[in-house]
């Protein structure tokens, strides 16, 4: 009599370390793509023909529609601005601004603005703009 020994099943797997990898390559790649700024009021930015892409450490004041003034997050007075500026810039010199004006707000209002900012000793300011197409 002849013995059979039984027939050992193979079963089917799917090594799927590589994909692991590929995943967490892909994550990394959107979450690095992707950017996280939102901004702290709907304003509508002019358009200009060339863009400043250089970046520094710098306070971005925004400035709204009805000339409500925002540095970073915070809303405030041109007042209260000049004189947190003020200070900041006495710790670091080089330190920029960013501004931010809705396009509706008067050529007359952008020149105070900046003219605080200067009083407040910032040397390095940008004003932002959206790239024309």
């Amino acid at each position: 009599m002849k013995v059979f020994k039984p027939i050992k099943k193979h079963s089917a797997e799917i090594n799927i370390t590589s994909l692991i990898d590929i995943i967490f390559i892909l994550l990394i790649f959107f979450m690095v793509s992707s950017s996280f700024l939102k901004p702290v009021i709907e304003i509508k930015l002019p358009v200009a023909a060339t863009e400043d892409k250089s970046k520094r450490e710098m306070f971005n004041v925004y400035v709204s529609e009805d000339l409500q003034i925002f540095l970073d997050k915070e809303s405030m007075t041109i007042e209260d601005m000049q004189d947190i500026l003020s200070s900041e810039v006495s710790l670091n010199p080089e330190m920029a601004v960013m501004l931010f004006c809705d396009k509706s707000v008067t050529f007359e209002n952008v020149v105070k603005i900046m003219d605080v900012l200067k009083l407040s000793g910032v040397k390095n300011v940008a004003i932002s703009h959206t790239a024309s197409n």
